[in-house]
């Protein structure tokens, strides 16, 4: 978890950055990608953000 960011007064919504390291089977990730979410499960925003060989 990157950042919590509350978006609206107490007992609103809030926004969650996360930083996500997707698995493919039982391998390790070969990715790295950042998910922002909101509080409702609502997806925000996704970036790519590293690819391992």
């Amino acid at each position: 978890m990157l950042k919590i960011k509350q978006l609206s007064g107490i007992g609103g919504v809030y926004e969650i950055t996360l930083k996500v390291y997707p698995y493919y089977r039982s391998h390790w990730g070969y990715w790295e990608d950042e998910v922002v979410v909101n509080s409702n499960g609502d997806l925000i925003k996704y970036k790519h953000l590293k690819t391992y060989p």
